[in-house]
């Protein structure tokens, strides 16, 4: 009996000095980024301007959302019209690799364009554009409208002069002819035709994807064209320096399902011009939040502020209409300021965050909508009492061709009846 009970014990110390002796097992090793990045697809776009959006380098361990920022950041790159990223696991060495599979945009393009006029007609023209026109991301962009107002546009841009350094660079030119139709002015002006045109050289700083910081310089010139009219100015060319900042996290520009905007702009017209100087500040907030299942509620809130001696006409701000104020007719409201709130509820009927808008031959879109804007003077008080308000149910058609033709609905409290309007593109 004795001997048995030795022999456990011996098998007993044995098998414990065996396990305290064993080494520990290994841990698994956290997957390692190798690279090298291998591009699919691309024509136009050069492979090192894909490479560029990847925030980690070989060596880097390997991260999801990382992973994703970089999915996120070639979808938005110009040119670039879908992107697929795969990530290849090497169980071997605990290594991993990347394939990226893209589809470019055409590199002529063409859309119609549609914009509302002071003449509360809509103009319509097209919107000519070339990117990638020597593989560097670079584009070429012309617009018209033929019916209504006269607006000629020009526009170059290169995303990637300094390419180590992520600085780019933009040329833009435009002429507009126009009859000026709000009498806030005075009855004199009305029907008073006006010319603007001038141009801008713009640098700006990328991060990738679509937020950016910018400096740009440029001029305006402006002239009337009835005679005993006069413009302040009229027959200068006036000198404009901005500076500014776009934050756009918004997960699809053409109908945004999650995510945030924000565009924050400061203006010197006439710097250096005691008789003319003016300083114009914007700022555009937006926010889209996904509810229920195919539910998207947006909001959005837009400010701006001039501070002069005097605004000359053409600047100062009108609200009213489809593109701010709903429910009233277009400028029903004008001051030198404006401040316009927005929101939406979005109620996709034939596309989804799954299959997206851009698929669809025609999409199409319900919202509800309550706007409340206000315009004042510099110097006046604002309060609640400044503030209309206007509610209503409207539709939207999208469609990669077209910007998006929106009809809405509205009513106001101070009338019975409603407000028919037909505008372009989502309101925000």
């Amino acid at each position: 009996m004795n001997s048995k009970r030795s022999y456990l014990f011996h098998c007993l110390l044995v098998t414990a000095i065996a396990t305290l002796l064993a080494p520990a097992p290994a841990s698994p090793r956290a997957f390692v980024f190798s690279g090298p990045v291998k591009v699919h697809g691309n024509r136009a776009v050069q492979s090192y301007i894909i490479e560029r959006e990847i925030p980690f380098r070989p060596g880097d361990a390997f991260d999801v959302e990382a992973f994703k920022d970089a999915r996120t950041r070639i979808r938005t790159l110009p040119g670039v019209d879908h992107a697929n990223i795969d990530p290849v696991f090497v169980g071997e060495d605990s290594t991993v690799a990347i394939a990226i599979y893209i589809t470019e945009k055409p590199a002529i393009e063409g859309k119609f364009r549609f914009e509302r006029g002071y003449e509360d007609k809509l103009s319509w023209g097209l919107t000519m554009t070339h990117e990638n026109f020597r593989g560097r991301n670079e584009r070429l962009k012309g617009s018209f409208l033929l019916r209504g107002n006269q607006v000629y546009e020009g526009e170059w841009q290169n995303p990637w002069v300094a390419t180590r350094y992520r600085i780019g660079a933009g040329l833009r030119g435009f002429y507009k002819d126009y009859d000026y139709v709000y009498a806030d002015a005075g009855p004199a002006l009305v029907g008073a035709g006006i010319v603007r045109y001038g141009g801008e050289l713009a640098v700006f700083y990328s991060r990738g994807g679509a937020s950016r910081a910018f400096g740009a310089v440029g001029f305006e010139r402006v002239e009337g064209r009835i005679a005993g009219v006069t413009l302040e100015p009229d027959g200068d060319n006036t000198v404009i320096v901005s500076l500014g900042a776009v934050l756009d996290g918004r997960d699809s520009p053409r109908f945004p399902w999650l995510g945030g905007y924000l565009e924050v702009v400061g203006r010197q017209i006439g710097p250096g011009q005691e008789a003319f100087h003016i300083f114009e500040g914007t700022i555009d907030a937006r926010g889209f939040v996904p509810v229920l299942d195919r539910v998207v509620v947006a909001g959005q809130s837009a400010l701006t502020y001039r501070d002069a001696d005097r605004i000359p006409l053409y600047r100062r701000a009108h609200i009213g209409g489809s593109g701010t104020l709903r429910g009233y007719d277009y400028g029903s409201f004008h001051g030198d300021n404006s401040w316009v709130n927005s929101a939406e509820l979005r109620i996709p009927v034939n596309f989804s965050r799954e299959d997206p808008v851009e698929d669809a031959l025609l999409g199409l879109a319900v919202h509800v909508f309550a706007d409340a804007a206000a315009a004042w003077d510099r110097g006046d008080d604002v309060d609640a009492d400044s503030f209309h308000a206007g509610y209503g149910v409207g539709m939207t058609l999208l469609n990669k061709n077209i910007p998006g033709l929106r009809l809405d609905y509205g009513r106001h409290s101070g009338s019975s009846e409603g407000h028919w309007e037909f505008d372009v593109g989502l309101k925000f």
